[in-house]
């Protein structure tokens, strides 16, 4: 075995974090407690087992809840984890006394604007005020981006106790589809949860581009897969496993951006083909094992809500679909509509080393600032900032942040149904081979 595939055997999801997995699980489970909720675990699912955490107050009412996918007990970590990030994103919100009133074009006017498109289209909203919150640089805290607080926080579009003036509303109304809680995070240190919204950003902005380009473009260009033999053990093994168990194939699709840092999709052949609902799988990370695990239990985590759910999420993607009518090429987003290349055998075949090779990865554990640092230098190549907002930190330790990075793709949004223009790196970052 070489050397790249011997260090990616030894790679999991730990890496990732500064404090051991078991004892993240039970300090988030005491600090839920110290807000006076209680949290419950369920689980559904086969090949793999989902983990769902509810937060629930006093009265049994859900205040919050997230999934968890992977294998135990990072699926039960990260499901706790989630239903923590959306009970301060969703649940929690800041009171509208403890944000600032700033006007539209002092908004529009910031140095970002030029690249995030919804700053900039505050320039047709002018001379109203809205409810904003504060990030600053990482590392460098003098450096300052003021954001709406709906763009982080959506619930806050229905509560009217955060309408500034009556012209809101209609401000409101045209720019809610670029209203995402994508971005909160949270872990046992700042860094922890810093490390985890980065990756996701960047999993977005490929998740995006991989829209624009093969989705609503269709290029003419094969479809990028990872080569399933290519993979070191035990994670081939694991994938075939998985296959065997839900009878179905799985694809691995190489969507790395010019950031260079590794995105994968994954999906399941047959269920793609045949089923309503698409379940795209998406996973980044420094470590390619990590991206591609992501990806696929992704994947997974979607496929077994889907038929946990069922009604539930029917009625949710039929209303995301119709949402994308207006246009074939934002239906296929809504769709992931990839079926000229799989039925075409269109497909760029790559192995791991390729993927490992031509990526910025990690061979060894490294520390989380380790790849704090190795990530936000890939961001400023490309005139990309991280600023952050600190949320919350609980009694016993657990992090909540917010992070922006304006200039990363937002077409994400469209596989919600969102009509996103496609803009600036989403039409850029993407070569295809």
């Amino acid at each position: 075995m070489n050397q790249t595939l011997l260090a990616a055997s030894s790679i999991n999801q730990d890496d990732e974090r500064s404090i051991e997995v078991n004892q993240a699980i039970d300090i988030a489970l005491n600090d839920i407690k110290t807000l006076g909720c209680k949290c419950e675990i369920h689980t559904y699912g086969h090949a793999i087992t989902i983990y769902e955490a509810r937060i629930l107050d006093h009265h049994k009412n859900v205040l919050a809840l997230g999934t968890g996918k992977g294998e135990y007990p990072f699926n039960k970590a990260g499901a706790i984890f989630e239903a923590i990030e959306h009970f301060f994103g969703m649940s929690n919100l800041p009171a509208p006394q403890s944000l600032q009133t700033i006007n539209t074009q002092v908004l529009a006017d910031q140095s970002v604007a030029h690249e995030y498109l919804p700053l900039k289209l505050l320039t047709d909203f002018p001379h109203q005020d809205l409810f904003c919150s504060t990030y600053h640089e990482y590392n460098q805290p003098n450096n300052k981006l003021i954001l709406p607080a709906f763009l982080w926080a959506p619930e806050i579009l229905s509560r009217s106790e955060y309408i500034c003036d009556s012209q809101n509303v209609q401000l409101f109304s045209y720019l809610m589809k670029y209203s995402s809680n994508s971005g909160i995070a949270s872990g046992l240190t700042t860094q922890d949860a810093l490390l985890h919204s980065i990756n996701e950003a960047i999993e977005r902005d490929g998740l995006g581009a991989f829209l624009y380009q093969y989705c609503y473009k269709q290029t003419s260009s094969k479809l990028p897969v990872i080569d399933k033999e290519s993979l070191p053990e035990p994670l081939k093994s694991n994938i075939q496993e998985i296959e065997q168990h839900v009878n179905d194939q799985c694809i691995l699709i190489n969507a790395t951006t010019n950031l260079r840092v590794p995105v994968i999709a994954a999906i399941f052949k047959n269920y793609h083909k045949q089923q309503l609902i698409p379940a795209p799988g998406f996973g980044a990370s420094l470590y390619p094992e990590i991206a591609i695990k992501r990806a696929v239990h992704e994947a997974l985590q979607i496929m077994f809500a889907a038929e946990n759910y069922h009604d539930q999420r029917v009625a949710s993607w039929k209303r995301d679909w119709q949402r994308a009518q207006q246009s074939d090429a934002y239906a296929r987003c809504t769709q992931f509509n990839l079926q000229p290349y799989l039925d075409n055998d269109r497909l760029d075949f790559q192995s791991f080393e390729r993927l490992h090779h031509k990526s910025v990865t990690l061979d060894a554990h490294a520390h989380v600032n380790q790849q704090i640092s190795r990530l936000i230098s890939r961001l400023k190549k490309y005139n990309l900032t991280v600023y952050m907002q600190n949320l919350k930190k609980l009694k016993n330790g657990t992090n909540v942040v917010s992070v922006q990075i304006p200039g990363v793709s937002l077409f994400y949004l469209t596989s919600n149904g969102m009509m996103i223009p496609p803009h600036s790196r989403t039409i850029t970052c993407m070569n295809p081979n």
